[in-house]
């Protein structure tokens, strides 16, 4: 009997971020926009846990939630609240995600960064940067499990774009 390997069109993408960008925050705490002291609050983000943001290291744990949110992309779903211009009921913004994971950590200039892994069958125009902005958000406090399950319906909900800087092409399969 021959074994038949079902082969999937698709593009592997990585994005490298530095991992203070997970850290919790209580969203009870965050001064609202128009009260915000921008320089208050970037020395604020610069002590994590009392300690300076460069010394902050994801444990076991954190990876572990980062990973099984991360899981929540996976398969098929309407992802027009992760790109712009591409209505709810549009073909086009159903699609295919076939991993999304924390694939690994490493310490460049004692800043503890990690590896994202995004394979998928195609990715609209920021779509990626979105996803990884939800996971920020959802590390962070700012947003939930429903948040995402939201995003997923037909309701418009503004997404923030993640930086493009980190963001690079892997692997095309075709």
């Amino acid at each position: 009997m021959i074994a038949y390997q079902m082969k999937l069109d698709g593009r592997t993408y990585r994005y490298i971020i530095p991992t203070f960008a997970f850290a919790e925050e209580d969203k009870a705490s965050l001064p609202s926009r128009e009260e915000c002291d921008v320089e208050k609050r970037m020395e604020e983000l610069s002590v994590i846990e009392g300690k300076p943001y460069n010394d902050f290291r994801l444990n076991s744990e954190t990876l572990e939630k980062i990973n099984l949110f991360m899981k929540l992309f996976q398969g098929t779903h309407n992802f027009h609240n992760f790109t712009s211009k591409v209505k709810p009921l549009d073909p086009r913004a159903k699609r295919y995600i076939i991993k999304f994971q924390c694939v690994e950590t490493f310490i460049s200039e004692n800043i503890e960064f990690a590896i994202i892994e995004i394979k998928g069958q195609s990715f609209m125009l920021h779509q990626i940067r979105k996803m990884v902005s939800m996971v920020i958000a959802f590390l962070r406090n700012m947003a939930t499990e429903d948040s995402l399950k939201q995003a997923f319906k037909d309701e418009k909900m503004d997404i923030p774009l993640a930086p493009s800087l980190g963001l690079s092409l892997n692997y095309v399969r075709n």
